[in-house]
Parts: structure tokens; sequence; C-alpha cells
């Protein structure tokens, strides 16, 4: 087990208190803490807030056996951070209170760079350098917290596990507001309004690496943790890791796969609607309500109209003789999920127009429910393909009722490198419907 390098006894009145909302991920969670005991700057206890968790979250902070963290346990299920954080708040006694979101990781010095920057700049806020990465096989990577010569400005945003703030400043501005009544997201909110009573003082160094669930959909079933690992093994290496993690943000950056975390602009939304959005995503909330969904008793098409623009997938395009289609986008896994109950054995068949590269029709593997099935690969007269497997429920353990597939394993490449055109997305495989219907 990752556990703290050494013991220090709790003091009375912690310089930090650390709020770590977790809901049912003990395994990322146990490297989260990790993170925070590994601190040069060791004056702090640890709330560790469960949103209802029932899963072992509060076995895996026992087996700390470190007297600075504090596990509690909501009666009932806030839905979001806003109830944990809140509830953290409300039992937090440091002068200064920091966020870790719990499938996000801290570098040693966090704490002690973030808290001499505001010391420094007499702020009551201030913000960490924070690396946000797009999920596996992207290439995408954001930051924050690092600030133009002119400060954080109104665009800026810092998500929380980059941030800290005084305790006497919720005070102020008051608590974590229920999402559902806002359009902004809920750290949005908050960064907003401690953004205009405070300053915001940067550290000016990376000290955070954030791996965003919303943009690995359906992680909360998944629940990986191997990015979480491999970061905090590598910071056991020390600057010499963050460095090479600076080097990849600037490579992205002179490949078009940078971009700032800003605030986004949600005026169109009704409240709560971003709130929605990011528990689908990240499969929290199902897709599909019980009553949406519906048994097959026949072989059905289903275009990928209904698929959104993201790390999976790109916008949608039109074939003259196929109609509608998309091309998976960079992420290592793209995503498809039908109205579809899974009640019975189904025959699957995704029809694949083109492949950017030949290698992604010998490395492509078709998941069902999270796990790969078996496959075959056949070639039409028209020059596509056509993928087909089988689902059989009996072999298949899911926390939802409708299908869930995903395409993996397909090799990404800008078309404009391979000079075949001059698109410059990065390209796998281009999918135009799939195929779903009883077995016989």
């Amino acid at each position: 087990m990752v556990g703290p390098r050494h013991q220090v006894r709790p003091r009375a009145s912690p310089l930090v208190s650390v709020v770590i909302a977790t809901f049912n991920w003990s395994a990322a969670l146990r490297l989260a803490i990790a993170s925070v005991l590994r601190q040069t700057l060791d004056d702090f206890e640890i709330l560790v807030v469960g949103d209802a968790c029932t899963d072992d979250s509060a076995a895996v902070v026992a087996a700390f056996a470190d007297p600075r963290i504090t596990w509690l346990n909501l009666a009932e299920n806030a839905g979001g951070q806003q109830g944990p954080n809140n509830a953290g708040l409300a039992r937090a006694r440091g002068r200064w209170i920091a966020y870790l979101g719990h499938d996000d990781i801290w570098a040693p010095r966090h704490l002690a760079a973030t808290l001499a920057a505001a010391d420094a700049a007499g702020t009551e806020v201030a913000a960490g350098g924070m690396i946000m990465y797009g999920p596996p096989g992207s290439g995408v990577l954001s930051t924050a917290g690092l600030f133009d010569p002119g400060g954080c400005s109104e665009r800026d945003f810092v998500p929380p596990s980059a941030l800290i703030h005084s305790r006497a400043l919720i005070e102020r501005i008051g608590p974590w507001k229920d999402p559902r009544t806002l359009r902004l997201p809920v750290d949005c909110d908050l960064f907003q309004r401690a953004r205009g009573a405070s300053p915001v003082a940067s550290s000016g160094e990376i000290t955070v690496f954030k791996f965003n669930a919303t943009a690995r959909r359906n992680a909360y079933q998944i629940k990986p943790t191997a990015e979480q690992e491999a970061c905090l093994a590598g910071l056991e290496r020390g600057e010499r890791f963050i460095e090479e993690e600076r080097a990849k943000v600037a490579a992205a950056a002179a490949t078009g796969l940078w971009t700032p975390i800003v605030m986004p602009n949600a005026d169109d939304d009704e409240p709560g609607a971003v709130f929605r959005r990011n528990r689908i995503a990240k499969g929290v909330e199902p897709r599909f309500a019980a009553d949406q969904l519906r048994s097959l008793g026949q072989i059905e098409r289903f275009s990928l109209d209904a698929e959104t623009p993201s790390y999976e997938w790109y916008p949608l395009e039109f074939h003259p003789s196929f109609g509608s289609f998309r091309w998976t986008a960079p992420s290592e896994r793209s995503t498809i999920e039908l109205p579809v109950r899974l009640d019975q054995p189904l025959s699957v068949t995704v029809h694949l127009l083109s492949a950017i590269a030949e290698q992604s029709l010998k490395d492509l593997v078709l998941e069902a429910q999270g796990a790969p099935i078996e496959t075959r690969i056949e070639r039409t007269a028209a020059g596509t393909w056509l993928v087909r497997g089988l689902i059989d429920p009996a072999r298949r353990v899911s926390p939802v009722a409708y299908v869930q597939l995903a395409l993996r394993g397909v090799t990404a490449a800008r078309p404009v490198d391979l000079g075949v055109h001059a698109d410059h997305r990065r390209l796998g495989v281009a999918v135009s419907w799939v195929e779903i219907g009883p077995v016989g």
C-alpha cells in the first residue's frame, strides 16, 4: 500500500485543512491521500468526506493509520462535491483551506509553495500551477494557475485541486452552492466568488496534476487509476519529473494540443444543465432513464448522430453514399451508448467507412459494458468494413442496464502528416452506424 513516509502528531490548530471529497472510488482516493502525506509542509489535517460512500473508502482511509486524517461519510448522497466540501469546511480547524480531488495528485511542494505565494502577496487566495491531462491517447494538455504578467484575469479559472483560500474568506463569500441552481459548474462559481473577494496569487510552480473525470467517459464506472499511479511514481524523481511534464506542455502547445483552463460560458444553459451533463459524462448518472430503454425483437440500426463532439468523437460529417458518420478522436476509447436493454444475447455490427491507418484495423478492440468481446472484421464489396461481435449478458457485469460499446486500440494520425490531405485533426476510424439485435 502507498502510505506516508513518516508520522506526525496532529496539532490542535493546523495551518491547513485539506478537504478531499470522494465518492466510491477508493483506489484513486488512496493515491490522492498519499500525495498529501508526502507534502514538505506537514502542518495540516486531512478531512476525507464521502458522499454517502458504499465501497471500502472508510477502510482505505483507516489503513493509513495517520491521526491527521479524519473520515466523514454523509448520510445522504449530495450528488456532487458541494456536499462533501461544505461538510469539510464545517469541520475544518485550519487557517487555510486546500482542496484535492480524489482522482488528482499533488507534488510534494504544493502546500509550501502555494502558501508562500499567498503570504508574499498578502492575499487570501492563491493557486499552484496545474497540468490537466486529456484522456489517455489524446495528447491534450491544459494548464491553470500560471497567470499572464497581468495576473489572474476574469477569463482564468483555477480548479479546486490547485486552489487554497483562507477559512475566513468562506465566511464572507458563502459556502459551495447547489449546482442544480447554477448555470456555471459549481467549482467555477466558487472560484469566481473567491476571485471577486481577493486577488489570486500564483506560486509559479507546477505542483498539481489533474485527471479530469468528465473528460474520461464513464470514469466512475471503469474507475481507472493507471495515470495517477504513474504520476505518483514519477514524482519520486522530483524536479526531473516536473520538468519532463513541462516539456510535454511545450510540445503540446507547438502541435495545437495545449489549451489554457478558462472560465466557461454557460449563459445559454438552464440552471443545473452543466451539472447533469457532467454527471452523465463521468458515469455517475445513467445516460438513459429506465423508461427510455427498449428490448429488441429484431435487428435495428443506430446512427452516431446523438454522440457529441468530444475527446472521443469529432463532429458529424456526411458521406454521399452512406450518410452521417463520425471520426474517432485521439482518446484511447470511443464510446457508443444505445437505449437498448441488455436482457438477452445480442449481435453487434459496427460499420467503418475508413481508417486513417491500416494498423487500426489490426489493433481495434470492440468492448461491451467495459470489457472486450470476441470480434471479427469483414471487408464489404464497397470497400468498407464490418466489425462484428456478440454480447452475452450472462457474462457481463455492468452498472447500467443499457448497451455500452467502445472502440479501443485505434491508431490516430493527422492526414496532413501522412500527406493524404490538409486535415490537421488526429483521426482514427470513421464510424457510420451500429446494428444490434437478438442473436439468430
